[in-house]
Formats: C-alpha cells, structure tokens, sequence
C-alpha cells in the first residue's frame, strides 16, 4: 500500500512538471507569434518604404533628364546669342556705325 500511495505520488509530481511545462510552452508559442506579428509589420514597413524609394528614385530620374534637357537648350541659346552677337559686330564693322 505504501509502495502504491509512493507511485501515486511520483505521479502526481510528474503530472504537475508536465502542467508547469505546458504552461511555459504555451507562454513561448503566445510570445513567439507576438514577436512574428513584429517582424510581418516590419516587412510590411519595409516593403512601403522601398516602394517609396523607388517611387522617388524614378522621379530624381525624370527631373534629371528634364534638367538635362533644359540645361541642353539654354547651352544651345547661348551659341545662339553669342553666334548673332558676332553677326552684329561684322554688321557694325561693315557699315561703321
């Protein structure tokens, strides 16, 4: 009977260890998915900002060919300017005014 009443209680002990343990693993599988839903908003947030940051690298991109463009155009006026001021001077040199 002794020997009966000592299983039980090993038992009992065993059956509290395995409660305790299933306790702290339902603690880590809670704290677990807490730390997942982290790192899903941080992929989320990543992935915004890298389409951000393409968003404005294509429009640096635009505005620098623009930029291009016009810079292109104001040289190309500057010949211009300087090709009719030349043209004037030879004006001015053949007629002497």
């Amino acid at each position: 009977m002794a020997l009966n009443a000592a299983i039980g209680a090993a038992r009992a002990g065993e059956i509290r260890q395995l409660a305790k343990a299933t306790e702290k693993i339902r603690y880590l599988v809670k704290e677990t998915g807490e730390v997942f839903k982290g790192i899903d908003y941080s992929i989320e947030s990543t992935s915004e900002q890298i389409l951000q940051t393409f968003a404005i690298a294509q429009n640096l991109d635009i505005n620098s060919n623009k930029l291009m463009k016009t810079s292109q155009d104001i040289t190309q006026m500057s010949k211009d300017i300087i090709y009719s001021f030349q043209e004037l001077q030879e004006l001015i040199e053949i007629f002497k005014i």
